[in-house]
C-alpha cells in the first residue's frame, strides 16, 4: 500500500481505498503474469489474507511476453483493477461551488483538505487595521449589524495547524449598504482582487512554487492579468525575486495588506488560493483546461527576456576580452575553438549540488563518470542570492538534471519537456520522492528516473549498526514523527553513489537525450527544408554519425534507451537487432514497502539491458495474451542487492507462532526473456458445468501442430483454485509424451487477456477455469537460430507411511467437495472406519493430537481415450488431503476415487525433501556436464567442429507454499540445485497451491516395482524445476 504524504509530516493521503491493485506494463514489453502461494508445515492450507503480484515474461520471434503489474509514468499503462475507487483532493463540483456568486453575497469553499477559498462579490472594502474585509450589501438595512461573518487564513497548508497558526486570520463580514458611509474608499479599483499570504514556509523554493506561485496561477489566470494581488505577511524580497513571474499574472501594483492602511475597494475579492496537487495543474479543474505546461510557458515568457539580456552582457564582455585571444598563437586559438565546439555537441548534464546535508560525497568521481559516458557536465550550486533567471537559463538549456531529493529539486520546473530528471533518493525519503517530484516531473513532460540508494551508499551507514532500523526499516523511524525524519534522514544524511549502479541510469539518460536531439534535428530539417532526407549523410544518418556508438556500448543500454537508440537511424537499428538475436533472460525481485516502488525497482532492474525494440509501440497489440495470477510468495534475485531472496507471505493460521516469517507486506517478481525459435499462444479452458477437457486438449494439440507440425515443447498451466484440475491433467498427461514439459500452478487466482477480451478471476463474468501458455517450435525461425529446450525435475516432500489400503463404500459428498470412504487391507478383511484407519498412522508419527496434515496417494487405473492416441488403461497417482475421520468414515478432499482403488497415506517430511533436493542438484550437475560437452560430430578435414557448446540460460521453480524456511529450518534449500550448479544463470520462482509437473515419476514408489509406470501430474509439498537450455545451430562446415 503506497502512502502519499503532503508534507514531511504526519498527514497521510492514501493512494488506495479498499483493496485496489493497479496493473500496467512497460512500453518495451508485453505482459504475462504468474502468481503462486505459500503455506506451512503441519498446518492446514489457508487462503492468504492479502494477494501479491508476480510477473514472468517470455518472448519469441513472433511474440513478446512481459511484466504486467506496473504503473510508471515513463511506461505505457494497461489497468486491471481488482476493485477501484477514485481518490481526489478536491472534486470538480467542489471547485465550481463558488463559480457563480450573486452580487452582494459571499461563498466559501471549505471542502478541500489543502486550503479554504472565499469569494466576495459586490462592494468589497479592506480594513487592514482590524484584519477585516467587508462586503456591503444593498439590502435596505440601515443599522451596522453584521449580516454574515466568515474567518479564513489564506494559505495553502490548511491541514497543518502549527503552520496555519502563524498565518494572519482575516474576518470576512457582510453588512448593510448604509454602513459603508463609515468606511470610505481611499483607492477604488475596477478589477477583482486576490488575497493571499506569503508567510508559512515561504523562503523554501519548493513551497514558494507549490504553495504560492502555482496556486496563484490557478486562482488568477482566468482574469488575464486584470487582477490586483493583496498580500498578507508581505515580503519585499519575495516580490523582487519573482517579479518576472508576477508581472505575467497581473499588470497592477501589488498591495501590502498590513502595510498599506488605506481602504481599497474592489468589485470582487477572492480570499485564499486554490491548489490541486503537488507542483501541478489539474486541467479538469481549470475553466479553460490549462495544464502545468501552460505554467511552464508562462515561466518561459517571464525569464527569457532577462536571459537574453544576460547573454548580451556576456557577449559584450567577450568582445572586450578578444584582445587576449588575439595574442594567442593561431593554432592554440583554433584548438580552443575546436574543443568548445566539440563540447557543445555533447548532451548536457547539470548537477544540482549542495554543501550541507544531502550532498553527493563523491561528486568529483561522478563528474568524471558522466563525462566518460559522453556528457558535458555543469555543476550548479544555487545560493539564496542567485538570480532565478540565471538558474533558469542553465537548466532550460540542459538535457539532464541530477540531484538529491529535496536539495533544490523544484528547479525541474525550469527544464524543457523531453529532458531527463534523475532524482537520487536517500534512505527514508522514498515515500515522498515520487509524490513531490517524480509525478509532477512526468506531468510536465520530463523523463523521470528515480535512483534509490542502498544503505551502503548513505553516510548513515557509518553512524549506525547495519541492523539498525534507521538502515533496515526507515518506515518505522518515519512513523515516530516528523522530527525524527527531519533530524535523521534530511539534516544528517549525505550520499556516496555506487557509480556502477548509477551508470545504468546515466546510460538511459544519454541515449534518451541523443534520441530526442535526433528527433528535434529531424523536425527542424523537415520544417526548414521540406524534405526529411535532404542533407542526409548516408545510411539513415540523421545527423548523428558524430555520436554513433559501438555495439559494446549499445549492449549495455537499458531496454528503453536501447529502443530509443534503435529508432534513431537504420545503422543503429541494425546494430541493436544483431545484439538481440541471442538469448536473453533477466529477473528481479523487490519487496519495497510501497507496491509501486517494488514494481519500479524490479522493472528498472530487468530492463537494465536491451529488449527487442520492434515490440515497442504506443499500445499493446490486441493479439498479445496476458496472464496475471496471485502468489503466496516469491524467490529470485533482489533488484537492489543482487542477492538471492526467498520471500513468503503471511498465510499462517497461527500468526503469533510465526511472526518471524511475517516481515514482508508485498512484493513483485519480474522475469523478462527472449526465447529464440519458439512461438507462444494462450489457450483458455472454458468454465462450464462439466469441464471440456477433451476440447481443451484438442485446442492445444491443433494450435501446436499448426505452428510446428508437432507436439508442443512446453505448457505453463494455471487453474482456478475452486475447480478440480486433475481430470484435465490426466487428459494432458495421456495426450502428450514426457518430451512435452508441462508445469504450473493448480490453485491460483488469475486474470488473462486474449485479444481484446479480458477475463477476471473468479468473478461472475469469468469464463475460464484454467489457462495454458503454449510454447511451440517456430518452423519459420530465421537462419542462425538454434533450439530452446525444457527440462523438468521434481523434488518431492512427502513420504509414505502405513500399509496400503483398498477403498470400499466410496461416496462423493458434493456439497463440500469431499469423498467419504471405508477401507480394507490385505491383512484386515473387515471394513475399517475413519478412526480405525487414522489412529495407527498418527501413532506411528507420534502425533497424539492428530494435528499433522496427511494426504492419501490414490493409485487409479483408468481408461483414457484421445482422438490421436489409442484407448488404453493407465495408472495414475493423485494426492488428496485428509480432512478427518470418525467412527463411520474417512473423509478426504475432492472426488474421483472409486471402490477398490488402492491408496497409501503420505505426510510432509523435511528430511526426505532435503534429500530429494540433493538428488535434483545431482541431476542438474549431470545435465550441466552433458550440455557443456562439445558435440564431436567428426571434425572435418580442416579440424573445425560442427557444433557449438550448449548451455543453460535460465529456469523457473514452482514450490509448495508449505515448504520454505520454516519447513527446512533454513532458507534457500529449494533453490540450492540452481544456486550450486548454475549460480550465474537467471532463475526465479513462486510458492503455489498445487504443483503441476507431468511425467513418469517413480519418487513415490518407495522401492516398490508395482505399477512402476504410474504417472503423477499434481503434487503435494514438492518443488518443480523447469530448466531452460539452448543449443546453438551447427556451424558451417569449412
Amino acid at each position: 500500500m503506497c502512502k502519499k504524504m503532503m508534507h514531511y509530516k504526519r498527514y497521510q493521503h492514501w493512494n488506495r481505498k479498499g483493496d485496489v491493485f493497479v496493473v500496467c506494463v512497460d512500453e518495451e514489453t508485453t505482459p504475462i503474469g504468474l502468481v503462486c502461494g505459500n503455506s506451512g508445515y503441519n498446518h492446514k492450507r489457508t487462503k492468504p489474507k492479502l494477494f501479491y503480484l508476480l510477473f514472468l515474461c517470455l518472448i519469441s520471434f513472433s511474440f513478446f511476453l512481459a511484466p504486467q503489474l506496473f504503473t510508471s509514468h515513463h511506461k505505457i499503462s494497461i489497468l486491471y483493477s481488482f476493485s477501484s475507487e477514485e481518490v481526489g483532493l478536491i472534486s470538480k463540483s467542489d471547485f465550481n461551488a463558488c463559480s457563480s456568486v450573486s452580487n452582494g453575497s459571499i461563498c466559501c469553499e471549505r471542502s478541500s483538505i489543502r486550503s479554504d477559498v472565499c469569494v466576495m462579490k459586490g462592494d468589497v472594502r479592506t480594513d487592514s487595521a482590524s484584519s477585516r474585509i467587508t462586503l456591503y450589501r444593498n439590502n435596505g438595512h440601515e443599522n451596522g449589524e453584521v449580516l454574515w461573518h466568515e474567518k479564513i487564513r489564506p494559505y495553502t497548508r490548511k491541514w497543518e495547524k502549527n503552520v496555519m497558526d502563524t498565518i494572519d486570520e482575516l474576518d470576512l463580514v457582510v453588512k448593510g449598504e448604509h454602513s459603508r458611509i463609515h468606511q470610505k474608499c481611499d483607492v477604488k479599483h475596477d478589477v477583482p482582487a486576490v488575497f493571499f499570504s506569503t508567510g508559512g514556509y515561504t523562503g523554501n523554493l519548493y513551497h514558494e512554487f507549490n504553495d504560492g506561485l502555482l496556486p496563484l496561477y490557478i486562482t488568477s489566470q482566468q482574469f488575464n492579468k486584470k487582477v490586483v494581488f493583496v498580500i498578507l505577511e508581505y515580503h519585499a524580497w519575495w516580490i523582487m525575486k519573482y517579479e518576472n513571474v508576477l508581472s505575467h499574472l497581473t499588470e497592477y501594483p501589488i498591495i501590502d495588506f498590513s502595510g498599506d492602511k488605506r481602504t481599497h475597494c474592489f468589485p470582487e475579492g477572492i480570499v485564499g488560493l486554490r491548489i490541486h496537487d503537488e507542483l501541478t495543474v489539474n486541467s479538469s479543474l481549470m475553466r479553460n483546461n490549462k495544464t502545468i505546461r501552460d505554467f511552464k510557458d508562462l515561466l518561459d515568457r517571464a525569464y527569457w527576456p532577462r536571459i537574453r539580456s544576460l547573454i548580451q552582457d556576456e557577449e559584450c564582455e567577450a568582445r572586450m576580452n578578444m584582445k587576449k585571444h588575439v595574442l594567442l598563437p593561431s593554432s592554440e586559438t583554433k584548438m580552443m575553438t575546436m574543443e568548445e565546439k566539440q563540447d557543445l555537441k555533447k548532451p548536457k548534464v547539470v548537477i544540482i549540488a549542495r554543501n550541507d546535508s544531502r550532498a553527493i560525497m563523491n561528486e568529483d568521481s561522478l563528474v568524471k563518470l558522466i563525462e566518460d559516458v559522453g556528457f558535458h557536465v555543469e555543476v550548479l550550486r544555487p545560493q539564496r542570492t542567485t538570480e532565478l533567471a540565471s538558474i533558469y537559463r542553465v537548466l532550460n538549456s540542459s538535457d539532464v538534471m541530477i540531484g538529491v531529493h529535496g536539495a533544490a529539486m523544484t528547479h525541474f520546473l525550469f527544464m524543457r519537456p523531453g529532458s531527463v530528471f534523475i532524482q537520487i533518493i536517500p534512505l527514508g525519503t522514498d515515500w515522498a520522492a515520487g509524490t513531490y517530484y517524480g509525478e509532477p516531473a512526468v506531468k510536465l513532460g520530463l523523463k523521470y528516473i528515480g535512483y534509490k540508494i542502498l544503505p551502503k551508499e548513505s553516510s548513515l551507514y557509518g553512524e549506525y549498526d547495519k541492523n539498525d532500523p534507521v538502515l533496515t526499516d526507515p518506515n518505522s523511524v518515519n512513523d515516530r514523527g516528523w522530527e525524527f525524519t527531519k533530524k535523521i534522514y534530511l539534516d544528517r544524511q549525505n550520499v556516496k553513489l555506487n557509480l556502477g549502479r548509477f551508470c545504468k541510469r546515466l546510460l538511459r539518460a544519454y541515449y534518451h537525450s541523443v534520441a530526442n536531439e535526433s528527433l528535434r534535428f529531424r523536425h527542424q530539417r523537415i520544417d526548414g527544408d521540406g524534405d526529411g532526407d535532404s542533407g542526409s549523410g548516408g545510411d539513415g544518418d540523421d545527423g548523428c554519425n558524430r555520436r554513433r556508438p559501438s555495439a559494446n556500448i549499445l549492449s549495455r543500454l537499458p531496454a528503453e534507451s536501447c529502443a530509443s537508440a534503435a529508432c534513431v537511424s537504420r545503422s543503429w537499428n541494425l546494430i541493436v537487432n544483431r545484439l538481440l538475436t541471442i538469448l536473453y533472460l533477466s529477473s528481479a525481485l523487490s519487496c519495497h514497502p510501497c507496491l509501486q516502488g517494488a514494481v519500479d525497482e524490479a522493472v528498472d532492474k530487468v530492463l537494465g539491458r536491451p529488449i527487442r525494440p520492434q515490440f515497442i509501440s504506443d499500445r499493446f497489440s490486441s493479439g498479445i495474451p496476458i496472464i496475471t495470477s496471485i502468489s503466496f510468495g516469491i524467490f529470485g534475485q533482489d533488484a537492489n542487492t543482487n542477492e538471492f531472496e526467498e520471500v513468503q507471505w503471511d498465510t499462517w493460521e497461527d500468526n503469533k507462532a510465526h511472526e518471524d516469517l511475517r516481515n514482508e507486506d508485498e512484493g513483485v517478481l519480474v522475469t523478462v526473456g527472449f526465447l529464440p525459435g519458439l512461438t507462444v499462444d494462450l489457450i483458455p479452458l472454458k468454465k462450464t458445468r462439466g469441464l471440456m477437457a477433451q476440447n481443451f486438449v484438442r485446442s492445444i494439440r491443433e494450435r501446436s501442430f499448426s505452428r510446428s507440425g508437432s507436439s508442443p515443447m512446453g505448457i505453463l498451466l494455471f487453474s482456478d483454485e475452486d475447480i478440480d484440475i486433475k481430470p484435465v491433467l490426466a487428459k494432458l498427461d495421456y495426450a502428450f509424451s514426457s518430451e512435452t514439459a508441462i508445469v504450473g500452478d493448480a490453485g491460483s487466482k488469475f486474470v488473462y487477456q486474449d485479444g481484446a477480451a479480458i477475463s477476471f478471476y473468479n468473478s461472475r463474468v469469468s469464463s475460464s477455469a484454467a489457462v495454458a501458455l503454449l510454447f511451440s517450435r517456430d518452423t519459420g525461425k530465421p537462419p542462425g537460430v538454434g533450439e530452446t529446450q525444457f527440462h523438468v525435475m521434481l523434488s518431492t516432500g512427502v513420504s509414505p507411511i502405513g500399509p496400503k489400503y483398498k477403498a470400499v463404500y466410496v461416496k462423493a459428498v458434493s456439497h463440500d467437495n469431499s469423498t467419504r470412504l471405508m477401507a480394507t487391507t490385505d491383512e484386515i478383511d473387515f471394513n475399517m472406519d475413519g478412526e480405525t484407519i487414522l489412529d495407527p498412522i498418527y501413532y506411528e508419527l507420534g502425533d497424539h493430537t492428530h494435528s499433522r496434515t496427511l494426504y492419501v496417494g490414490v493409485t487409479k487405473m483408468r481408461k483414457c481415450t484421445s482422438r490421436h492416441v489409442d484407448t488404453n488403461w493407465i495408472f495414475m497417482r493423485e494426492f488428496q488431503m485428509v480432512l478427518r475421520g470418525d467412527y463411520e468414515y474417512l473423509y478426504v478432499h475432492g472426488d474421483g476415487i472409486k471402490s477398490y482403488d488402492s491408496f497409501q497415506f503420505y505426510h510432509a517430511n523435511s528430511d526426505l525433501a532435503r534429500a530429494s533436493c540433493n538428488n535434483v542438484s545431482n541431476n542438474m550437475k549431470l545435465l550441466k556436464q552433458d550440455l557443456n560437452h562439445l558435440t564431436d560430430d567428426h571434425s572435418n578435414s580442416n579440424g573445425s567442429i560442427g557444433m557449438q557448446k550448449k548451455s543453460v540460460f535460465g529456469g523457473m521453480m514452482f514450490a509448495c507454499y508449505g515448504r520454505g524456511k520454516l519447513f527446512f529450518g533454513e532458507p534457500n534449500v529449494d533453490a540450492s540445485p540452481f544456486l550450486e550448479n548454475f549460480p550465474e544463470v537467471t532463475f526465479s520462482g513462486t510458492y503455489c497451491n498445487g504443483e503441476i509437473a507431468h511425467g513418469d515419476f517413480s519418487l513415490y514408489e518407495n522401492g516398490s516395482k508395482e505399477h512402476s509406470s504410474t504417472r503423477c501430474s499434481l503434487h503435494e509439498f514438492s518443488t518443480v524445476y523447469l530448466v531452460m537450455s539452448y543449443t546453438p545451430p551447427a556451424l558451417p562446415q569449412l
